[in-house]
């Protein structure tokens, strides 16, 4: 086989994964929606990266690109498998009961994906392939959850999905990440690019589909980044005045809609979803009760935290007395009020360097890239703000 081949083989198998992760669902009760995505993406990341590795050797060397981003990003798989040579079970903390999230595994899972697509795209068309595939699940899925917003829960059920907010997302939180994420990317492809008449069309509908999505589910964290950076987009066309920019009606409205969905969440986002059928409450822990565990758990383990996978045993320890007075006095959280809460209490110091050496990298190269030397090529923009 040609190295060319083993090469397409990759981008076509990450390709591949991109399309079936969002779209995917599992009709066993006994698999997980979580862990059935999580061996899709995998599968996809392993297979791509080994026909990769193939097709360099094929070209006669490895070559690694270096980059400190994603370098700092290979810090946190490193920052769980120390913690978990020290945690109380290494195989629960390495990949946990049904490949769990907070996994060594699964941290490493999340830097491939991270990393595989600066060495395995080939060109700005990859890139755009790549996205369009992402739109295509995007639409699929939006015709499956408008189909049932609109005719009733008991359309396109295939005898299992009778819950109106299921998902192939997975949570229903999860439908309105998704779509604040197209929604973003089709906001700034819309102010990035010149586009054909028929290409601005098509992304204003998705912009559409997708805010009216996100407002279904009404999940304020998702409104709070759309109204932050579609500020960003329309206080940049207004500083850039003199220089003949123009006007950012998209980003205006995308920022009106989601300051509108902030300040009257408890009574248009939640009339919205009673009128459709779908309100729902997912509970997790909050702020406070996270802190108060991550207090404890890091006051007895500070620099490798309780052991990765292991927030339930210390949420089960050190929960707050109130909670046992609560509905929820019985629930088993396996996570905190946040991934990144989460992963610092499990992993101690080394987790929460490993994620600051991320942020803080990942803020300069967005600022040098965007604000002190931005590519003059437009598609190199797009993609460098998407």
């Amino acid at each position: 086989m040609s190295e060319s081949l083993f090469t397409t083989i990759a981008y076509r198998l990450y390709l591949a994964g991109l399309f079936l992760l969002p779209t995917a669902v599992v009709t066993s009760a006994v698999v997980p929606m979580q862990s059935m995505k999580i061996l899709i993406a995998a599968v996809a990341l392993i297979g791509a990266l080994a026909f990769a590795v193939l097709g360099s050797f094929k070209r006669g060397g490895l070559a690694v690109p270096v980059n400190w981003l994603l370098g700092s990003v290979w810090l946190l798989p490193l920052a769980y498998l120390l913690s978990a040579a020290l945690a109380p079970s290494f195989n629960w903390s390495l990949v946990g009961g049904a490949l769990d999230a907070d996994t060594v595994f699964f941290m490493a899972i999340l830097s491939l994906a991270a990393s595989l697509p600066i060495y395995i795209f080939g060109g700005k068309g990859d890139y755009v392939r790549a996205f369009f595939v992402l739109l295509i699940a995007s639409w699929v899925i939006a015709a499956f959850h408008l189909l049932r917003l609109f005719l009733g829960a008991d359309v396109m059920t295939f005898g299992l999905f009778t819950n109106p907010i299921f998902s192939p997302l997975g949570k229903w939180n999860d439908v309105a990440i998704f779509y604040g994420l197209l929604s973003l990317l089709s906001l700034i492809t819309l102010e990035a690019l010149p586009l054909k008449d028929m290409h601005k069309y098509i992304l204003s509908g998705t912009l559409v589909v997708s805010l009216f999505l996100v407002a279904v589910v009404n999940f304020i964290p998702v409104w709070a980044v759309l109204a932050v950076i579609s500020l960003g987009i329309v206080l940049q066309r207004f500083m850039m005045a003199r220089s003949n920019a123009r006007f950012s009606m998209a980003a205006t409205l995308v920022f009106v809609v989601s300051v509108v969905f902030i300040v009257f969440t408890s009574s248009l986002g939640a009339n919205l979803g009673t009128a459709l059928g779908v309100q729902q409450i997912e509970a997790r822990p909050s702020w406070g009760s996270t802190l108060v565990v991550a207090t404890q758990t890091l006051a007895g383990s500070p620099v490798v935290g309780s052991g990765p996978n292991t927030f339930l045993t210390e949420w089960d320890k050190y929960r707050p007395p109130l909670i046992n007075q609560s509905v929820f006095w019985n629930a088993d959280f396996t996570s905190g009020v946040s991934t990144m809460t989460t992963s610092i209490i499990t992993t101690g110091l080394l987790g929460a360097l490993a994620w600051l050496a991320v942020l803080l990298l990942f803020l300069w190269a967005g600022v040098r890239v965007l604000l002190i030397k931005p590519p003059e090529d437009p598609a190199m923009y797009h993609l460098s703000m998407a």
